[in-house]
Parts: C-alpha cells; structure tokens; sequence
C-alpha cells in the first residue's frame, strides 16, 4: 500500500524529517489572496510518499523572524536545526523545547510577530 500526502504551499514551505534527514519542500511564490491575474499558474500538488515515521511541520514565518534585544534575528537556518533536535520526540516535548528555546532568544525583548508552528507524526 503506497502512501502519501500532498502539499500544495503558498509562498512557505514545509519541512518533512524521515530516516534523520531533513527535506524543505517549498510552496508555490503565488500568494492565495490579492490581485491574481487571469493566467495565474495554479498551485503545485507536490507528492510526498510516507515512510514511518514521518514528521512533518508547517510554520509561519514568525519564529525566524524574531528579533532578539541584541537585534539579531533567530534565522531559517537556526529553526530548521531546531527542529532536528527533539523531532523523535513526543509533539508536547518538541514544543515545550521550541518554547524554550524562543524564550532565550528573546531574552526580554518583546515578541514582534505571531508564532504558528505546527508538528504531525505520521506512523
């Protein structure tokens, strides 16, 4: 039995972890809201086939932009890391680290954005 998800982004990515690597499967650049020409290109079902476990992980751009009270910016690069620590752990365990670890980089400093990120085993 094959089995599989599609995703179909707009203008962020999804990041699926299997067998300890990490793949970003960026969406489509066309945004779902404003103007939208006629010919607009429709979204991109992109196919991906499951293996278990899989864990995959939708977020918005809020946590790689916050801005620390040293003005430095958490980053793509330092997320996506992140998110290789814990992933093997329970969901409760991989937020209650990605809590923490935004707290610290705050450090104080106001939060600027809002934060959505959202975690899926699949078994």
């Amino acid at each position: 039995m094959n089995r599989r998800i599609f995703f179909s982004g707009a203008g962020r990515p999804l990041v699926v972890i299997q067998n300890g690597s990490l793949q970003k499967i960026n969406g489509n650049i066309r945004s779902t809201g404003g103007f939208q020409p006629a010919g607009a290109k429709p979204f991109e079902d992109i196919k991906i086939d499951l293996i278990t476990p899989t864990y995959i992980y939708l977020f918005s751009d809020g946590y790689s932009d916050q801005i620390s009270s040293d003005k430095k910016k958490f980053g793509h690069q330092r997320f996506f890391d992140l998110l290789m620590q814990p992933y093997s752990k329970p969901m409760a365990q991989q937020g209650n680290l990605l809590s923490q670890m935004m707290e610290n980089h705050l450090h104080g400093a106001d939060q600027l954005d809002d934060i959505c990120v959202l975690g899926i085993r699949v078994d």
